[in-house]
């Protein structure tokens, strides 16, 4: 199974890795460029803790509207940021809102990056904010999704832009563990 969140860095993201570090669970960030600039630290922590890392666009702005200038600009630059402050550079990347079509999917192929989508969202992103966002949700998601006797893994889209979508790695991990799937980075699932 491969457990990804996406828009970070950001203040939040510790809680989630401290709860990663405690289980030694590893998991793909996907990183918004403009947040690295506020928050290297924790990239360099997220990479330091063994987690991969993936591009996720400098401003998380829809790609297929964009210019083929503006598309490269945004993913070049997400690059750059994540090797100058980690020394890795990053070869996955997942579009924002998934938005991709065939002009911005070649782009990406030109320029090295694998593209990760998702076939299961958690809809974390709902809420828009932590008052209005129920854990629960997330949990409901899962059970329902381990209870499938699927024979294949999954991708999962998770958020660690908020409080409690980035907490939701101590309710997500402990189902998917005792349903005796295998949690890993997106490049061990593709």
């Amino acid at each position: 199974w491969g457990l990804t969140f996406d828009d970070g860095p950001t203040s939040f993201t510790t809680t989630l890795l401290d709860y990663l570090d405690s289980v030694n669970v590893k998991v793909t960030f996907f990183i918004v460029g403009s947040r690295v600039v506020e928050s290297p630290q924790i990239l360099q922590r997220d990479v330091s803790a063994g987690h991969q890392i993936g591009v996720h666009t400098w401003s998380h702005s829809y790609l297929t509207t964009q210019s083929n200038e503006q598309v490269i600009a945004e993913l070049q630059w997400t690059a750059e940021i994540i090797k100058n402050v980690t020394g890795i550079t990053p070869i996955y990347m997942r579009p924002p809102f998934g938005d991709i079509d065939d002009r911005v999917r070649n782009i990406c192929t030109q320029l090295g990056y694998k593209v990760v989508l998702w076939d299961l969202d958690t809809n974390d992103w709902v809420s828009g904010d932590d008052t209005t966002f129920q854990m629960s949700w997330v949990a409901g998601n899962f059970t329902q999704w381990v209870g499938q006797n699927s024979t294949t893994g999954h991708i999962s889209l998770e958020h660690d832009l908020y409080n409690q979508t980035a907490a939701q790695g101590s309710v997500v991990v402990p189902i998917l563990q005792k349903a005796l799937f295998k949690i890993r980075p997106v490049a061990d699932c593709i």
